[in-house]
């Protein structure tokens, strides 16, 4: 694949760095907090078609939309591979710059969101390497289910605003590498066999060491506060070269450039 081609898909000049292909956002949308006090007490289909509605037509942070490089490295047959893939700075999020919310929402949605943007979500190896990438690295921040309904958008509140007064004391700017704040809804090679399941990995202390090792009991439904959705670009670079993350995680040799698990011949949820 050649260059242009990658650039069809990821826009970048010298002086931006690549971006997410989404529309820009209305100069009427509403912002986050708006948005998220109309969704306390509705459904979850109601919520998942709003969230998806006002993100698929632009009303997303701007700094959202900056994608932001990782360095991936691996072995394969004695040679040693390095690539590069452009991330998320941080949470999938609702509204503006100056008012935005962290959106937890079920894997169909997010794929949606990913396939409208040319993206994708990560694997656990990715969120790994998102995470030594990230700075900040902020404190996980647990809502107990014994104390909170975590299912709650209410709680979504809640667990967003503790992460921005952490990230505020950081001095870290919104469009910083943040990491350490939620659990990624990630791809997994288990998926395949239970595509009606999500797969959650991270929310990394401090240390390193991840709260939520890879999980994918819960049903696709399940949405909870720590829940988050990071988009990776759908194309990456390769020993220099010019790839799609879909064809590394599909090859043999390379995929563990991007996956621990072995090959993930088929990197999405379904959304049908």
């Amino acid at each position: 694949m050649r260059l242009s081609a990658v650039l069809a898909l990821i826009s970048s000049t010298a002086a931006a760095a690549p971006t997410l292909d989404l529309p820009p956002r209305p100069d009427d949308a509403p912002g986050g907090s708006a948005i998220m006090l109309t969704l306390l007490d509705v459904s979850r289909e109601v919520r998942e078609e709003r969230l998806l509605r006002e993100i698929s037509q632009g009303n997303m942070p701007d700094f959202l939309r900056r994608l932001v490089p990782v360095a991936v490295s691996c072995e394969a047959s004695g040679e040693h591979h390095t690539g590069t893939i452009w991330v998320t700075p941080d949470y999938l999020s609702v509204g503006s710059d100056d008012d935005f919310i962290r959106t937890p929402m079920m894997p169909t949605t997010a794929q949606r969101i990913a396939d409208l943007a040319s993206a994708t979500l990560p694997t656990r190896r990715m969120v790994d390497a998102i995470w030594s990438a990230a700075d900040p690295q902020l404190q996980p921040q647990p809502f107990t289910p014994e104390v909170y309904e975590i299912q709650s958008p209410r709680v979504f509140l809640a667990s967003h605003w503790a992460i921005e007064a952490q990230r505020v004391r950081t001095g870290a700017p919104p469009g910083a590498l943040v990491a350490g704040i939620k659990k990624d809804v990630v791809l997994a090679a288990g998926l395949a066999a239970r595509p009606d399941r999500v797969f959650i990995f991270g929310w990394h202390h401090p240390s390193g060491e991840p709260i939520q090792p890879l999980y994918g009991d819960h049903v696709n439904w399940w949405v909870d506060y720590s829940h988050g959705i990071r988009l990776v670009a759908g194309e990456m670079e390769v020993d220099g070269e010019p790839a799609t993350v879909a064809e590394i995680l599909a090859d043999p040799a390379l995929c563990g450039l991007l996956s621990d698990e072995g090959p993930i011949p088929a990197p999405r949820y379904p959304v049908e």
